[in-house]
């Protein structure tokens, strides 16, 4: 059966020591530790708890040490993405490799949580646009020459939201990785408003005296 303890190694989190017992085929004792991010003992007690209980079941799965950016990767080679049409392969491929990796890649994928979601799809809005390397157009550049990002929609973020749930159903399903799936039931923020751009065509309303004043 296995045992555990809790220790406070550092300021703002505790350390869980789970004790599996010997390895029926090595003879190895398995024991193995986990940071807890929190400052309240009661939490990692908790955790603890929930830990041990899921070993006492046979349903834990410990957390995988492979981050956000090597499994999202690897996962475009795999055949469920192969099986996709062409254009939903480019668009996939656009998301992990122009924001997805660059911007949540470091992150171990066990330890990615809901907040680092919410950020990163505020970050989208924040940053608009992105021009690849490769493009030499003028478009979107201001009087100095310095590229100007454009406003991103809110389909660009769920598209992101999308292929990040998509991948870490694969981690749960098919690699049994995962225990849970941190992008379900996630309320996509909407984005936030900008200024019309001046050459735009706008509707203007006027008051009484100024349509007699342009009739005039």
């Amino acid at each position: 059966m296995a045992k555990g303890r809790i220790e406070k190694r550092h300021k703002s989190s505790y350390t869980l020591i789970i004790d599996e017992g010997l390895d029926p085929e090595t003879g190895v004792r398995k024991r193995w530790a986990k940071s807890v991010k929190t400052n309240h003992e009661d939490e990692s007690q908790r955790q603890l708890d929930v830990i041990l209980g899921q070993i006492a079941n046979k349903i834990f799965i410990k957390s995988p040490t492979v981050t956000v950016g090597a499994y999202f990767t690897n996962w475009l080679t795999t055949v469920e993405a192969k099986m996709f049409a062409p254009k939903t392969r480019v668009s996939y491929k656009g998301c992990v490799e122009l924001r997805i990796v660059p911007w949540l890649g470091h992150i171990k994928l066990g330890e990615l949580t809901r907040s680092d979601l919410k950020s990163f799809y505020l970050r989208i809005y924040e940053a608009g646009r992105l021009k690849k390397d490769n493009e030499k157009d003028k478009e979107g550049q201001d009087e100095k020459g310095d590229k100007k990002s454009k406003p991103i929609g809110k389909r660009t973020v769920e598209l992101h939201h999308q292929v990040i749930r998509r991948v870490l159903n694969h981690a749960i399903y098919e690699d049994e990785i995962l225990v849970k799936n941190v992008a379900n039931r996630i309320t996509i923020p909407d984005p936030p408003e900008h200024d019309f751009d001046e050459n735009e065509d706008l509707v203007k309303v006027f008051t009484a005296d100024q349509i007699t004043t342009l009739s005039s």
